[in-house]
């Protein structure tokens, strides 16, 4: 059970119990005073959300992009403690990988996208919060004070960038307003459950500055039982912070600048042995425990010179994390290798240390046209940079992890520079054309150092450096139809880019070989699709039907026989549609 508890801005309070693991319950509706005063009907707001899923303020249905907004009372039923994972079920074709690691933002959109991220920038599913990517090794956006999640299916990469081979998930914070708002709400519940949060906002200077505050602490003690250290495994710990400027020195100019701090630590096991007795249980010696914190700073500044529409995005994010994880559960490897669960058991016999910092660097600036324009466009120039340290002490008596044991002190620098330009033209009648295209340029480097640790097969010592650049085109094009104001059909072809680079966990250099570098991913994504707003604009309803031809997939693999983890590249296709329906 949870109990939840609200003091709104009216300070009225709400008191209701329900059963997890929904944790956001309205207050109930009061009643109407009756009244002989005879109030005009309100004529009915459409049902879709505006979004800038185009880089530019549209309505949903308006954009030939499949996209899923997610608002209002539907966001604030996402989970606060595992918000990735209740997005994805909140979304058709959305899935969403949690491996119990430090991959935190990793998903795949229509069975585009891999299971496990080869390196920090291998994602076909990018994470952006307020126009900043998030690294797939960052922690997960908490979803704290968060306007609106778009979730844009099918390639990306003309307005979002590098890597949204498979789409892209756009996180919306709220701004400061002009208005004075305070909230405060709070949720207790069994199994240590426990949720507090504060939201505060307030006018500094009249009509001119405006400030933010919102906080978040979240606590779960667990639901999967450890056979071997007794307790549960699966229990998470999440702080949050950002605070917010909203400066307008005119109407035409507006300035915001957000600092957050997040703090993240759970102890989500890697391994469950599906099928086992009284399943989910977990059986590890010492407990899996990632802790992670991340800083984030953006400066956003638009203006509006009539004509056209001037955003500057500036974005720094340093990311930390640590996880200190037992490779090898006695139920799972019993399993697979038909040894007794005890030879699995010694504490500490397969343990791996594995830190990671990265630092990120994001300047962008956009030219847009104003919202209404017959042809309505948008380019702009990208600059981004990454710095990446991988820290490890692996150290296991299990053969199958021999390449595995070690101290590892891993670098990887990448520098991308972008240009990129979608324009929506006006044809003939009703008919309307889309053109996108994005340049990318990326170096990257890699720094690996390896020293042994005496495990036979292994060599006392490696070092290697790596450097490569790429260039390459994505881009986009299609029709799009107005059959009335309210019914919009459209048929796009967009070219898909994962880029290639460097395997973050060396796995060749204790035997004294070198690290080879993965090739770049490439795909077309073929998709036709409708979007309307019937019954008076009070029903939502969308589809799209879609075929992606990927090459060199990435991903990793487990192969069973050694009980190791490979890097493979595959070519795959998958085809398939959704629809959606939604009411006001």
């Amino acid at each position: 059970m949870v109990t939840a508890f609200g003091l709104p801005l009216d300070g009225a309070l709400a008191q209701q119990s329900v059963e997890l693991p929904a944790v956001s319950v309205d207050a109930p509706a009061k009643k109407k005073r009756s009244s002989s005063a005879r109030v005009a009907p309100r004529p009915p707001a459409p049902v879709a959300a505006t979004v800038t899923a185009r880089k530019r303020p549209e309505i949903e249905t308006e954009v030939p992009v499949s996209v899923t907004a997610v608002t209002g009372a539907k966001l604030e039923d996402i989970w606060k403690t595992r918000s990735n994972a209740d997005l994805a079920r909140s979304v058709p074709n959305f899935n969403f990988v949690d491996l119990g690691g430090q991959a935190s933002n990793l998903a795949n959109i229509r069975g585009v996208g891999s299971f496990s991220p080869v390196s920090p920038d291998d994602t076909s599913v990018v994470f952006y919060v307020d126009d900043a990517p998030q690294s797939v090794y960052g922690i997960a956006p908490n979803l704290l004070d968060t306007e609106r999640v778009e979730v844009l299916r099918g390639p990306q990469g003309t307005l979002f960038g590098r890597n949204s081979q498979g789409g892209a998930v756009n996180i919306v914070s709220r701004l400061p307003t002009f208005d004075r708002a305070f909230s405060l709400t709070g949720e207790v519940g069994t199994k240590g459950y426990a949720l507090g949060e504060l939201i505060a906002n307030a006018p500094l200077i009249s009509d001119v500055l405006a400030g933010r505050i919102a906080m978040r602490y979240a606590n779960f003690n667990g639901d999967v039982p450890n056979i071997l250290l007794g307790g549960n495994d699966a229990a998470t710990q999440i702080g949050a912070f950002r605070g917010s400027l909203l400066y307008k020195p005119t109407d035409r100019t507006t300035v915001t600048f957000s600092a957050s701090y997040s703090k993240d630590d759970d102890t989500m096991p890697r391994w469950l042995l599906r099928g086992a007795p009284n399943f989910p249980v977990s059986a590890v010696n010492p407990r899996n425990e990632v802790d992670r914190e991340g800083q984030n700073y953006n400066l956003k500044v638009r203006h509006d010179f009539g004509p056209v529409i001037f955003d500057s995005v500036s974005n720094f994010q340093r990311t930390n994390s640590f996880q200190r994880s037992d490779l090898t559960d006695s139920l799972v490897f019993a399993k697979l290798t038909g040894l007794p669960a005890a030879f699995f058991s010694t504490p500490g016999a397969d343990l791996a240390k594995v830190g990671i910092g990265e630092s990120t660097w994001l300047q962008e600036l956009r030219l847009s046209a104003p919202q209404g324009s017959a042809v309505s466009w948008t380019t702009g120039l990208n600059l981004y940079r990454t710095e990446v340290e991988l820290n490890s002490d692996t150290r296991s008596v299990t053969p199958a992890y021999a390449t595995a044991t070690g101290i590892r002190d891993n670098s990887f620098v990448t520098n991308s520079y972008a240009g990129f330009g979608e324009v929506t033209v006006p044809l003939v009648g009703a008919l309307k054309g889309v053109l996108g295209l994005r340049a990318t340029h990326e170096d990257k480097t890699a720094a690996y150092r390896y020293l042994g640790v005496g495990t036979p097969g292994t060599v006392p010592g490696y070092a290697q450096d790596l450097k490569l650049s790429d260039d390459f085109l994505t881009g986009r094009t299609g029709l799009s139809y107005d059959w009335a104001p309210e019914v919009m059909t459209y048929a796009t072809v967009a070219r898909g880019y994962v880029t290639g680079g460097f395997p973050a966990n060396s796995v060749n250099n204790p035997l004294g070989k070198p690290e080879v570098p993965f090739a770049a991913s490439t795909s077309w994504t073929y998709e036709t699709g409708f979007k309307s707003e019937l019954l008076d604009r009070r029903l939502k309803f969308t589809g799209a039907a879609f075929f992606n031809d990927v090459k060199n997939g990435h991903l990793v693999v487990f192969d069973v026989p050694s009980a190791s983890f490979t890097i493979a590249a595959l070519d795959y296709q998958s085809w398939g549609g959704e629809l959606e329906a939604s009411c006001a």
